[in-house]
């Protein structure tokens, strides 16, 4: 197994600007790969801000079928700097809003998304709860399990 680092970007992305969380995610983005990251992690709803106003999270939501600005814009970080990046986003799909992480290749493609499956107090008038269980992706010889936050009270994630 090659080595394989992970940056962890600690961030304030509680800016309600998209474009300012853009740039805020794509420079940890660029940081952490000059690091040697081979993995960069961004916090839960970075591409948002972490609010709980379902009419605002829907007005930055996207979709992984038809990824938006920040998506696209970490997709593309991860194809020019060769590495995986896992980030928070609101995600919509199926008629409704998910707490979710996006899973993205190094070669920008995305692999898959997590939807947070524990919703915290007001958390579970905003967001549906998630829907996929617990995938496992791949990427290359790595198997990446991801959680949000208060996922990590209950074990069984783990």
């Amino acid at each position: 197994m090659r080595n394989f680092h992970i940056g962890l970007a600690q961030l304030d992305c509680s800016s309600p600007e998209l474009a300012t969380n853009l740039e805020t995610t794509t420079e940890a983005i660029r940081v952490a790969a000059s690091s040697g990251a081979s993995l960069v992690v961004l916090p839960e709803l970075a591409a948002s801000g972490y609010r709980l106003d379902r009419q605002v999270l829907l007005a930055s939501a996207e979709s992984v079928d038809d990824p938006g600005l920040i998506l696209s814009a970490w997709a593309d970080q991860a194809r020019i700097h060769q590495v995986a990046v896992v980030g928070g986003f609101a995600e919509a799909a199926n008629g409704g809003l998910f707490n979710s992480a996006a899973v993205i290749g190094p070669d920008g493609n995305i692999v898959g998304t997590y939807r947070k499956l524990h919703l915290f107090s007001e958390e579970r008038t905003v967001f549906d709860a998630g829907n996929r269980g617990l995938p496992i992706f791949e990427l290359g010889d790595i198997r990446l399990g991801v959680a949000l936050c208060y996922d990590l009270r209950f074990p069984e994630v783990l």
